[in-house]
């Protein structure tokens, strides 16, 4: 085995990439682009290269096998009746009433299959049981199986293909809880004692100090930490928390000092290392970050005691072929990626000898680099503050966070009532006032938009080549210079859009003209409250401003907002916040709409706003978008609505906000001529819109329908579809379909195409 010190990073990033040929294809030529470049540079062992083709083919038959016993246990998808569940004690956190968890399900046939549940628990007796056992329960449910939801928009979330990585191809809507009961309670039940312990936290620490222990040592992330991520993310400091291993690494370091000085015998100083690696790692519920972290540290220290024959990168090899045993599928998702690849970086950039502020300073500089790709990749974005973020927090972290984190954390396992000490309240009124003061600046990350894969690869290639040839004063010009490149390749796609977000019930059209020139962006939907209970994340934040940012949208230009209603203008401030608008566009009148009113004065310091009567014309020069209706000033209601007719490569488009059958009326009357292409129907597809008499004039040959899937108002009516069967339009629906999208470059004739269909 120690033939290859030194070398076992390139056998097991083979192996890596056969577990990975299987799902992406395309990494084929990347692999071999590597391999060759490599080869040119390197002088392989006869044995090196043997071992690599050898764990290149291990690796497609290992991924092949997983892949097929995956398959294997694939049921069938749907199903309503009643279920046995078994929930542990770390699958049954519940914040208010809502519980989603990972639970084992038991199938006809006797064998438990893994499946997420979720649902609303209402009976208070039930709801408390769940939330403070601490061993495992059985339960008899009502419910419906379902498959996961896929992907709603182009480069949109997946909650199938997540699931799919987690081993989990189904999900358990539940109903009722029948009847419940304690499962046999184990011999030690660490898990129940582990969920006491988070109990404490959540009941004695302020909010700010419950979130951070929860989620870096337990890994367990509440929605109160979703407005962290969201920070983090702006912040450019995501991988700090990846790479949640840090802590790790400072708790086995005090731990190892503890055991010596406090006597134990030195050859059974490892023995309680390992002892501690492991119930750290029980007490993150084995989460990536911390799994990788621990099997590294227990490999460090074995490659120590037998001399040290391998080398650092070897160790970090090692740590990744075992990872990838246990969970194929590790490298599928984002926090694999970055825990893994994370110390992979830090390796390379790591030079020894001096200490000099300089050297620090370019090693965060190649950290930033080697990240880029792999951030770009996955949120289209990247904060270049990250990198005076990370300079401050490596050694807030290392030397205040994370003692703090543990010393909280082991208070309150120790001494419950001391967590609502003067010190943990007395910092929390200090940070966050700091929190809110940092988060209100304006630190918007660079857009670059979805990059292809094969220009981000080329990307991290040159980067690893100058890091490792090229002295620091000629590689970071070169970076920067790619940086610039990398910014600017949104700019030249040719395709022109119009694209139909999928935004659940409500309305959002993006619209793009070839290489960026110009954009518009009518309405931006909004989820209407009817719990009455104050909401977290926005609905634009799940869909609309994804879409966007994958789009490599860095300001939009004109925002039309067709009329009061919460389902059109609901989430502008949250896409406002998240990309830079000029100018926003409303019907006349619609001041007086207190939704908008109140939107509108909280935007109007920073965007500009134009009211729209009949016969305006929006400031595009490569299309023309002319205002239709309202005909005159009213209140902003449906009938209200901005009514716009646009000629886009040769393709007439009506878009209709809500108006309904009088305002139709109205319209026709005013323009006995008008014919459309294509129509985007009135108010979802409601019955109130889209008159037969309406359609008839119009004559389009296409009508999309934007409204929710499964939504509560039945939209679109029967009838509605009806009167379009009856005029042989075609229809194309977002709660079907999903996102909808007319496309063309300025040398191609124009297509649609849908989430559903393929790009």
């Amino acid at each position: 085995m120690t033939a290859l010190s030194g070398w076992w990073i390139f056998p097991v990033l083979a192996f890596a990439a056969g577990t990975l040929l299987l799902e992406h294809r395309y990494l084929l030529y990347g692999v071999l682009a590597a391999y060759f470049l490599l080869k040119g540079r390197c002088s392989f062992p006869k044995e090196l290269q043997h071992a690599v083709w050898l764990m290149m083919l291990l690796g497609v038959l290992f991924f092949g096998y997983a892949g097929f016993s995956q398959t294997q246990t694939n049921l069938s998808a749907a199903a309503r009746g009643s279920f046995l569940i078994q929930a542990d004690p770390t699958q049954t956190l519940i914040e208010e009433d809502y519980w989603q968890a990972r639970v084992q399900l038991q199938t006809a046939k006797g064998s438990w299959e893994k499946v997420l549940v979720k649902g609303t628990i209402t009976d208070p007796i039930q709801l408390e049981q769940l939330r403070y056992s601490a061993q495992p329960l059985l339960l008899r449910v009502a419910g419906e199986l379902e498959k996961p939801a896929q992907a709603r928009n182009f480069s949109g979330f997946s909650q199938a293909d997540y699931l799919a990585e987690k081993g989990i191809q189904r999900v358990l809507v539940i109903e009722k809880i029948e009847r419940s009961a304690a499962a046999k309670k184990p011999f030690f039940n660490f898990w129940g004692w582990r969920k006491q312990w988070i109990l404490n936290i959540s009941a004695h620490l302020p909010e700010h100090w419950k979130n951070l222990i929860l989620s870096l040592f337990f890994n367990e992330r509440l929605s109160g930490f979703r407005d962290w991520q969201i920070s983090l993310k702006r912040w450019g400091i995501m991988h700090f928390f990846a790479l949640s291993g840090l802590h790790l690494q400072f708790f086995l370091t005090r731990c190892s000092y503890l055991f010596r000085r406090g006597g134990l015998p030195l050859h059974l100083v490892p023995v309680a290392e390992g002892i501690s690696v492991l119930f750290l790692m029980g007490v993150a519920a084995f989460s990536v970050s911390i799994l990788r972290a621990g099997i590294q540290h227990l490999l460090g220290k074995a490659n120590q005691a037998g001399g040290r024959p391998f080398s650092a990168m070897d160790i970090w090899a090692f740590t990744l072929l075992i990872m990838l045993v246990i969970s194929p599928a590790v490298l599928l998702t984002v926090g694999g990626q970055l825990s893994l690849f994370l110390p992979f970086f830090l390796r390379l950039i790591e030079r020894g000898g001096t200490r000099k502020i300089s050297h620090w300073l370019r090693e965060q500089f190649w950290l930033v680099m080697f990240l880029l790709p792999l951030q770009l990749a996955h949120f289209y974005q990247y904060s270049l503050i990250g990198i005076f973020f990370g300079l401050l927090l490596t050694p807030l972290l290392s030397s205040v966070i994370f003692p703090l984190i543990i010393l909280a954390a082991i208070m309150i396992g120790l001494f419950p009532a001391a967590g609502g000490s003067i010190f943990f309240e007395g910092t929390e009124n200090l940070v966050r006032p700091v929190l809110s003061v940092v988060d209100a600046l304006p630190l918007r990350p660079l857009v670059f938009g979805k990059l292809p894969i094969v220009m981000l690869f080329i990307g991290f290639l040159l980067i690893w080549n100058w890091h490792d040839t090229l002295p620091f004063k000629k590689a970071a010009p070169r970076c920067t210079a790619l940086i610039m490149l990398l910014y600017c390749a949104s700019y030249c796609d040719p395709r022109g859009e119009v694209t139909f977000v999928d935004v659940g019930q409500g309305d959002s059209i993006y619209i793009q003209m070839p290489f960026q020139k110009e954009n518009l962006l009518i309405d931006v939907g909004g989820r209407m409250n009817f719990s009455g209970k104050p909401e977290g994340r926005t609905n634009a934040d799940d869909t609309l401003i994804p879409y966007l940012k994958a789009r490599g949208v860095k300001q939009l230009k004109h925002v039309v907002l067709t009329h009061g209603d919460t389902d059109h203008l609901g989430d502008i401030l949250a896409v406002a916040k998240e990309i830079p608008i000029e100018t926003i566009y409303y019907p006349a009148g619609c001041e007086k709409n207190a939704l908008f009113h109140a939107k509108q004065q909280a935007l109007q310091k920073q965007v500009r706003f134009v009211p729209l009567r009949t016969g305006m014309t929006l400031p595009l020069q490569q299309a023309g978008f002319h205002v239709l209706h309202p005909l005159h000033t009213e209140d902003g209601g449906n009938d209200d609505s901005l009514v716009v007719y646009a000629a886009i490569q040769k393709t007439h488009f009506l878009f209709t906000g809500d108006l309904e059958k009088s305002g139709e009326q109205a319209l026709l009357k005013r323009y006995p001529h008008l014919t459309v292409d294509v129509l985007k129907v009135g108010h979802h597809g409601s019955r109130t819109s889209t008159d037969p008499e309406f359609l008839r004039q119009l004559a389009p040959k296409i009508a999309v329908i934007s409204c929710g899937k499964e939504n509560r108002f039945g939209h679109p009516h029967p009838e509605v579809l009806d009167n379009l069967a009856e005029r042989e339009v075609k229809v194309l629906r977002t709660d079907q379909a999903g996102a909808i999208r007319y496309q063309w470059t300025p040398h191609d004739s124009p297509h649609w195409a849908s989430v559903k269909n393929g790009e």
